[in-house]
Formats: structure tokens, sequence, C-alpha cells
């Protein structure tokens, strides 16, 4: 067994006369129906729960558990870096292959992080960051996140009192207020060091099924790689 959670479990190449065994076992051990649901030609399991990445067998659909880049207020440029990221998994059949796709990971993620802030690279639409508000913008009197702060100062230029449930594009920016509304903001406003945060932060549960640390991206290598 490579891995149990409360009603799963992960076997490493079966045979039938095994997963007949366990099926049954669970059955008079823990009144608990198991059955095959998933079959994959690779699996990358982290030391986090309820963390992997599977390559279905005989398919290129890829099953991620723990997922973040998909949310839709993840800026494009974070979408576009895990999609291509996607691209390179769904070639992986084999050990090797998954030795190579690594390494094209890392250097995928290590350019990404590399033109974040570059002026030729992403376009500022790429950096936008999409939150619906909650209530109408008059109704925010105490507690101002930062989508809201960027909604105020832009209602000063449109005089628009933007509604519940309409959605404002911010851009994490340097400074005290640390967000401008996207149609406000310019390319040198953004702070790379967010950025750099919140691509970390959407990719660092696949990496870490797939045993790569943002420390070994950034060159920094593994204690184990010297020994």
């Amino acid at each position: 067994m490579l891995y149990g959670d409360t009603d799963s479990v992960f076997l490493s190449n079966p045979s039938k006369d095994q997963m007949k065994n366990i099926s049954e076992w669970s059955k008079k051990e823990l009144d608990l129906d198991l059955e095959e649901e998933k079959t994959y030609q690779f699996l990358a399991l982290s030391q986090r729960k309820k963390n992997y990445v599977g390559i279905y067998k005989d398919t290129k659909y890829v099953d991620i558990k723990g997922l973040v880049a998909k949310k839709k207020n993840t800026p494009d440029f974070i979408k576009e870096i895990f999609f291509e990221l996607l691209v390179i998994l769904k070639e992986i059949t084999n050990n090797e292959e998954f030795k190579q796709a690594k390494q094209r990971i890392i250097e995928l993620v290590r350019e990404g992080l590399k033109k974040i802030g570059k002026p030729d690279a992403f376009s500022l639409e790429d950096y936008a960051i999409n939150i619906a508000l909650q209530k109408k913008l008059s109704d925010y009197n105490k507690v101002m996140p930062q989508h809201v702060s960027a909604a105020i100062e832009l209602k000063k230029v449109t005089g628009k009192d933007y509604q519940k449930g309409e959605t404002i594009s911010i851009i994490k920016t340097k400074g005290s207020g640390g967000a401008k509304a996207l149609e406000l903001a310019k390319l040198q406003d953004i702070d790379p060091a967010k950025y750099r945060e919140l691509l970390k932060s959407a990719l660092e549960q696949v990496l870490d099924a797939l045993g790569i640390s943002f420390e070994e991206i950034k060159g920094i290598k593994k204690m184990d790689a010297f020994f």
C-alpha cells in the first residue's frame, strides 16, 4: 500500500486477487465497501494529506488534489504557468520521463519567477486579481479589504457606486495601500515580491507532490544532494 485515507487506499500494481482480498477484508472488518475507482499510469504522492498528482492510465488526463492555481481570483500569468506545467505532466508514463519532466518544471517555474515585473514579459492585465464585492460599496464602513479600498479610489474617478456581486480587479502594489484598481495602475506599480509569493502559494502543493521545493527552483540544493 502506498497511501491510505479515511475511505480510500492507493495500491502499487495490485493483482486481481489482492484487490479481491482487500475488498473482502474491508467489508468484513470495517463494514466499508472498497472498489476500484481510478488507475494511474503515474502517481506522485505528497507528504501532505490528500495532496497528489496522478496521470490516468492510457489517457493524457491529469488528476490533481490540492489545487489552488485554478481559482477564479488567480492572476492570469500564474494560470498560464500552471497549464504549461500540466502539459509537461501529461507526457509522463514512467520514472525516467518523470525525472526529465521534473527538471523542465523547475526551469518553467524559475523562468516565471524571473519574468515577474519585467516590462516585456507579462501585461498589466496578467497581474489582475478579480474579487467580488460582498455588499455594495457604500455599505463598507469598518473593515476595508484591499479590493474595497481600491474600488473607493476608483469611484472617485468614475463616480460609480459599485454594487454587491460586482467584480473589482486589483493589482498588488508597493507602498502602504498594497493594491490599486486595475484601471488606475501602471505596470511599474506592481510589487514583484508579492506576486512571487502568490506564484509560490498557487503551485507549492502540486510541486510538493512532485518532490520539488522552491529552494530547489531558486537554485538552493537540498541537503541530501551532498550525500
